[in-house]
């Protein structure tokens, strides 16, 4: 099993079934499918094969999850890129990982262009211009490209650079995998569940939305980046699509529980909640836990190299404590130690009960 089966499993056992619903349209695990492997044939037409480089700069949609998909279909590597990342930054970025081809806007391309010579192809697709009327005539049958060792990187996330130069942190399938399993089996995620993605697709929570749905056939529902911190919108957007599993920085939530309503709704959808990135403060999870005990409140903890290696799952008996909530235990076939300060051997762990 690699990254790309997911979505080609489901598309054996539920292609009927929605994958992803978004702004832009809703695609079934069938047309996400078709979709996919039309972007991999123009892909291909462009060059990219085994190991190249795929930039995504396009809003948060169900294109740009088509797109990751064809990229895995080519064994090529996807970069997903912030959309409101000024230009100078995404050619950055595009040198650094020696990117084959962007996709994007044709705006966008204009302006990554105009400002001197970058080795780099840009497909643009906008709505009903751009390629699509090409890339509707290309077939929908998948391509024949090797196996793929489950070792060899996937996608590439960049940091935010806020210390330096951005970094690029390359994903195998391997790792992704590991801990996507992992979630998705202590989520006991069915093909009933609607998973929220609040995140964007260069951050990587967006990791557990997106390939633990499609782990499950079950449904991704993308919350648009202009009211992802927009409380009252989020907690509507949660109410009207249902969702069942919540994951995002504790930030958003505090702004549901503060200024959302999200404590005054008549009933909660959600399982499970599930937040990482920052601590979240204990006086505003004590006051949503304590309204909706119901749902699995899980605190997940990792850089992006491992995306999540512990998790702490809340019980009652956290209410009436005042610090952080701990980062919990090793996950997702992790091993988490503590040095000591000298830079000696590592720290005896002591387990709490």
């Amino acid at each position: 099993m690699i990254l790309r089966d997911l979505v080609l499993r489901s598309v054996e056992l539920t292609p009927d079934a929605v994958a992803v619903q978004a702004p832009d349209t809703s695609l079934t695990y069938g047309a996400l499918d078709h979709l996919a492997n039309r972007l991999a044939h123009k892909l291909r037409e462009l060059g990219v094969g085994r190991g190249d480089r795929v930039g995504i700069w396009l809003e948060k949609s169900a294109i740009s999850v088509a797109v990751m998909q064809a990229a895995l279909r080519l064994n090529a590597i996807y970069v997903p890129l912030d959309p409101l990342s000024p230009a100078a930054r995404i050619r950055s970025i595009a040198s650094d990982c020696a990117m084959r081809v962007l996709v994007t806007t044709h705006k966008r391309s204009e302006h990554i262009l105009s400002e001197g010579a970058l080795a780099v192809i840009c497909l643009w697709l906008d709505g009903e211009d751009g390629e699509w009327a090409s890339i509707r005539q290309l077939p929908t049958a998948s391509l024949d490209v090797p196996e793929q060792a489950d070792d060899v990187i996937n996608y590439i996330l960049y940091t935010s650079g806020s210390t330096g130069q951005p970094k690029g942190v390359c994903i195998s399938s391997r790792n992704a995998l590991a801990f996507i399993t992992w979630a998705a089996t202590t989520l006991g995620v069915t093909p009933v569940d609607r998973l929220a993605n609040h995140a964007p697709f260069h951050f990587d929570l967006s990791v557990l939305d997106l390939y633990v749905a499609f782990h499950a056939g079950a449904t991704v529902c993308l919350i648009p980046d202009g009211i992802a911190y927009l409380p009252q919108r989020l907690v509507r957007f949660l109410v009207q699509e249902g969702l069942t599993i919540w994951y995002s920085v504790p930030s958003a939530l505090t702004l549901m529980v503060g200024a959302g309503g999200l404590l005054d709704l008549p009933d909660l959808p959600l399982r499970a909640i599930l937040f990482a990135g920052e601590p979240f403060p204990i006086k505003h999870l004590r006051t949503l836990y304590q309204r909706w005990p119901r749902p699995r409140y899980l605190n997940l903890y990792g850089p992006t190299e491992t995306n999540v290696c512990t998790y702490y799952e809340v019980s009652t008996r956290d209410g009436a404590q005042e610090t952080p909530i701990p980062i919990g235990l090793a996950c997702s076939g992790d091993t988490v130690w503590v040095r000591k300060d000298d830079g000696g051997g590592p720290c005896p762990v002591k387990r709490v009960s």
